[in-house]
């Protein structure tokens, strides 16, 4: 499947990332088409993988280095 090929086959299933699920902006709920409000991990028998609704991680920020830092002395 093409998920796997995105993000490997360890998927856990939560309603932040389901097709069914949509944000309410109230404090992280999410209003599934199916249960109505629930949590963001939240997860139920319906659930069907959304690349697009995933918000990949912000990158973590490298050390800054000098010149110094990579001469042989």
């Amino acid at each position: 499947m093409a998920f796997e090929m995105l993000f490997g086959n360890r998927i856990t299933p939560a309603c932040q990332y389901c097709r069914e699920g949509y944000p309410t902006g109230r404090s992280g709920e999410f209003l599934c088409a199916r249960k109505g409000a629930v949590a963001p991990g939240f997860r139920c028998r319906h659930f069907y993988y959304d690349p697009l609704s995933r918000v990949p991680q912000r990158p973590i920020s490298l050390a800054k280095y000098d010149e110094k830092s990579f001469q042989l002395d």
